[in-house]
């Protein structure tokens, strides 16, 4: 480690010696900063000393044949001292007064023998020196933030959507989902850094539910914010409050521990206090009503710690037992199951720690074992009692995940990694058996698990995190969704096809762009998790249409010839591969003139008007007829389909439009049945729903109605085609997972349906049950692609703007979080 020390005014001359190497340079009177960083022989920095004057660095020897660093020197003191400067050099001013940081070393000069002879150092090493290597000047308890002494971080908690720090002086920030003011702050939605929350001194212990907060403070008073739906803000009323207030009675607390939707204080031994939701029990007094202030849990002695789950709540008490009451459905209150009338023990001993998650429960024990119980869907178990690369220090629970931390500094992880929360292949959904090191984040200490991200601190008691970062919980400052418009290429395009977790484009000489998610090869490229940016698909030419399904995607030529690339299981490529990362080209097929690409099957026209065949998953019908099997890697004929014009597929669903302006579907249902519509021009299906687009520009759909993607007004299931309201001249249509769109002839842009994941662009969040301009479009819009949570438009004269969903970068940029080492989190020390 180097030495950094302050400087005398008018210090002269100075030397320092090391075992025949000595380095000499004078120092100005203006410099107030000198770094002195000796390196060995591997080139590392070592400690020169304790040099506190000048007579000292004079007459200090290093008793290490190493070359010494001089850092500090302005451009002014070099000039000052008449000194020759490599020309590669880099010098830079020393300013911060807390712990200076440098961008590259200044000057380096060494000379040999009686000094006569100057060598210049070898700057090749200078990226490698980086501040981490001074030593700090922050009393302890504090880090050297912006130039300013900040308390460090003592603890770090999250919630399903949200995080926030505890930091040593007793304050909290905090960052996430804000909708419900969970976070502290009074307007925005998502906070995206970490922000002080003001109202909160003296905290001692942070608590996280789904959608509030709580803190221990001085005194064991305990204070929330948030949402107070169920009472769990203690307040004794129902209203939610974005600001922070103590909760009525509760003083002297020793711990916190908070639920979904409740929270439960200890304050003594035979003494646990809860409050909030209540309906499975929860609050341990016995009935189902919410507690909209504290009620006392009866029968408990002894107890040293709380862990609340989504709806059940445990204790850990002397000698190690363990005693846990509320919903016990999936196995959380241990074999006695169900929900009993009180608290009821699941270990007689040996617990030193206690984790919960949604519905599970994790204990780490007297030798270092963990032991698991309750739901276990996910592999969040991992066995019962996984099977460890060291004795645990550590256990934490996250919604269906675990995580548990060793002696030896690693991690191991275990349960759901759909969003890549533990830090390997999101595809590795589940392991249950053999828990998996967690390189992310190896080295973190005071663990915290989400639903879909996890917290830490590191060695420099910093906060990290990873994992899913849709509102904003990973604190970085960005968001991994895009809530508006965004431009993600300026091309002029033929059309646009989004998929679940990719996007491609086709331009108008024939060539392909993919990017986004590509675990399977999707996107055309060799297999990785993310494709950054559009990338052309090598082996194309002459291409008129694409379409993107779930994990595949397929082109048709000029020649009616169709190729498909991406995962291949159901046998949606059409040939008998798993998967391919290169274009395959659909046997036996010329003269398509029509091609549709559903979840995990696709269809074409032959000829135009023509016949349709199918191929891939067929466990619904969707592929038209009965193959024996619930896919088909060979194209099966649709029957009674002979004058098609285009073709449409979903998951579960595919449709024909037919030369007379009529519409004929099959699957989900047995045989296949007429749409009851005349003078459709377009029919597009999305998960479970569908929609067809009239030559006079009216939109009629039909299929599930849960998120308002009928677009009638209503949340109302209906089987055959109803108008969307107040969308009377649509020209272009496109369905997603559970949202659709429609351009207008005016080339305004208009959405309905899910939007979860800001698919209509309008940053709610809420969804839309008839059609919503798109506003803050650069043009009028051409084409529409809607994927599964994401939408693309193509405007003129040539642009691209994303909005939605991106956690497999299928808006054109890096997603922030997913799969990415665990980062810091902006706006604490």
């Amino acid at each position: 480690m180097g030495a950094v020390r302050r400087w005398g005014i008018g210090l002269g001359a100075l030397a320092l010696v090391s075992c025949g190497v000595v380095l000499s340079w004078g120092v100005p009177d203006e410099v107030a900063w000198t770094v002195l960083v000796a390196l060995s022989a591997d080139e590392r920095p070592v400690e020169v000393g304790p040099l506190r004057t000048g007579e000292a660095l004079a007459t200090t020897a290093v008793d290490l044949d190493a070359r010494v660093l001089a850092l500090g020197f302005t451009a002014e003191a070099v000039a000052a001292l008449g000194a020759e400067v490599p020309v590669d050099a880099v010098l830079v001013p020393t300013a911060d007064p807390c712990a200076p940081r440098f961008a590259a070393p200044t000057w380096a000069r060494r000379t040999q023998g009686d000094g006569t002879v100057p060598v210049d150092a070898d700057p090749a090493f200078a990226p490698e020196l980086t501040a981490d290597w001074l030593p700090p000047h922050c009393a302890e308890g504090n880090l050297c933030m912006g130039g300013q002494c900040e308390p460090r971080v003592a603890e770090v908690a999250i919630g399903r959507n949200h995080a926030c720090a505890r930091r040593a002086d007793g304050k909290v920030a905090c960052w996430g989902d804000n909708q419900l003011g969970q976070v502290g702050v009074s307007v925005e939605p998502f906070v995206t850094r970490a922000t002080e929350v003001v109202g909160v001194e003296g905290a001692l212990q942070l608590g996280l539910g789904s959608h509030h907060t709580c803190a221990r403070v001085e005194g064991g008073k305990v204070s929330c914010w948030g949402a107070n739906g169920a009472g769990q803000l203690g307040d004794g009323a129902l209203r939610d409050r974005r600001t922070p207030d103590l909760v009525p009675g509760i003083e002297g607390a020793l711990d916190l521990a908070t639920g979904d939707g409740h929270n439960c204080a200890l304050l003594g031994p035979d003494d646990v206090r809860c409050w909030g939701s209540n309906d499975s029990g929860q609050l341990g007094d016995g009935g189902e009503a919410p507690g909209t202030t504290p009620v006392r849990v009866e029968g408990l002695t002894g107890v040293r710690r709380l862990a609340a789950g989504n709806a059940h709540t445990c204790a850990l008490q002397a000698g190690g037992v363990v005693t846990c009451w509320g919903d016990g459905t999936l196995g959380q209150l241990g074999p006695r199951g169900g929900r009993g009338p009180g608290p009821a023990r699941v270990l007689e001993k040996d617990a030193e720690a206690l984790a919960a998650g949604e519905a599970h429960t994790c204990a780490r024990l007297a030798g270092g074992e963990v032991l698991c119980w309750g739901d276990d869907g996910a592999g969040q178990l991992g066995g019962g009692s996984p099977p460890l690369l060291a004795p645990a220090v550590g256990v934490a629970a996250g919604a269906r995940w675990s995580c548990a931390t060793l002696e030896d500094g690693r991690m191991q992880c275990w349960g759901d990694n759909r969003y890549g929360q533990r830090g390997t292949d999101p595809l590795l959904l589940y392991s249950r058996d053999r828990p998996e090191l967690m390189y992310l984040a190896t080295g973190l200490s005071k663990l915290t698990l989400g639903e879909r991200s996890g917290c830490g601190l590191d060695a420099e008691l910093r906060v990290r995190c990873w994992g899913w970062n849709g509102y904003g919980q990973l604190g970085n400052g960005t968001a991994e969704f895009q809530p508006t418009p965004r431009g993600v290429l300026a091309a002029e395009l033929a059309s646009l096809a989004a998929g679940e977790e990719h996007t491609c484009a086709l331009d108008l000489t024939g060539q392909v762009q993919c990017w986004g998610g590509n675990y399977w090869g999707q996107v055309g490229a060799t297999y990785y998790s993310v494709t950054e940016g559009p990338k052309t698909v090598a082996g194309l030419s002459r291409v008129v249409e694409v379409g993107a399904g779930n994990l595949h995607t397929c082109a048709r030529t000029d020649e009616g010839r169709v190729w498909c690339w991406g995962t291949g299981g159901f046998g949606q490529l059409g040939v008998d591969l798993s998967l391919s990362a290169e274009p395959v080209a659909v046997p036996e097929l010329s003269g398509a003139s029509s091609l549709a690409v559903g979840a995990s099957h696709g269809c074409v026209v032959e000829g135009a008007p023509g016949p349709v065949s199918c191929w891939g998953a067929n466990h619904d019908g969707q592929l038209g007829a009965d193959v024996g099997e619930d896919f088909s890697v060979a194209r099966v004929a649709v029957p009674g389909v002979v004058d098609a014009i285009q073709v449409a597929a979903g998951v579960d669903t595919s449709c024909a439009l037919r030369a007379g302006g009529t519409v004929r579907c099959w699957g989900a249902r047995v045989g296949g049945w007429d749409l009851g519509v005349d003078d459709v021009a377009e029919v597009r299906l999305g998960r479970y729903f569908g929609c067809v687009r009239k030559v006079s520009g009216a939109v009629l759909c039909f299929g599930t109605n849960d998120h308002g993607q009928l677009g009638d007004g209503t949340r109302a299931d209906h089987s055959y085609p109803a108008q969307v309201v107040d969308l009377p001249d649509a020209v272009s249509l496109s369905t997603g997972s559970s949202h659709a769109c429609a351009v207008r002839a005016d080339g305004s842009l208009w959405c309905w349906g899910d939007n979860e994941w800001n698919q209509h662009g309008d940053g709610t969040r809420e969804d839309h049950l008839r059609p919503t301009a798109v506003q803050g479009l650069g043009g009028p819009v051409r084409n529409v692609a809607c994927g599964a949570r994401h939408t693309m438009a193509f405007e003129a004269p040539g642009r691209v703007e994303a909005w939605g969903w991106n956690a497999m970068g299928q808006l054109g940029r890096t997603p922030v979080g997913l799969g990415q080492p665990a980062g810091l989190v902006m706006g604490l020390p």
